[in-house]
């Protein structure tokens, strides 16, 4: 007798989220339709406060989906993938402009010349064949005293 019971709350639970999961994507449909009417003030929001789908269904199919509840399906998914696509955009307009102001930001740095920039001392310039080599090896060698060859 529990047994029974629990799998009839649970098939009631089951029914009410199915109910509540259709008022919500026939709303999310019906907003879109309305908007305009609104935003012109022909319409009132008070004339659509009880659309028909907010009414309760008594009778509810739950062996085979109907056709609407397929159509639904459909929809949110096709819902889902735009925002996910959507999202996917913000995300890369907010990185080309977080790139952009940072390109910016370098180019300001570099156009404005740096007080602490340090000035690289220049060296003196080598002289001949193997820049000044030949001269250190003379100074080293020192003055040599001539040798006077046999006279004879």
């Amino acid at each position: 007798m529990t047994n029974g019971l629990i799998r009839g709350a649970k098939q009631q639970a089951i029914d009410v989220a199915r109910q509540i999961a259709e008022q919500t994507a026939q709303e999310l449909l019906e907003i879109p339709k309305k908007a305009p009417a609104q935003a012109m003030g022909m319409e009132t929001l008070g004339a659509s406060t009880t659309p028909q789908s907010m009414k309760p269904k008594t009778n509810v199919q739950t062996n085979a989906p109907s056709l609407a509840e397929q159509v639904t399906k459909e929809d949110k998914r096709k819902l889902d993938y735009l925002e996910r696509e959507l999202d996917a955009l913000r995300r890369k307009k907010k990185l080309e402009e977080e790139q952009k102001r940072q390109f910016e930001q370098m180019q300001m740095s570099q156009a404005q010349p740096s007080k602490n920039q340090l000035v690289e001392p220049t060296t003196r310039p080598k002289r001949g064949f193997l820049g000044g080599i030949r001269q250190a090896i003379k100074q080293k060698q020192g003055t040599q005293e001539m040798a006077k060859g046999p006279s004879g």
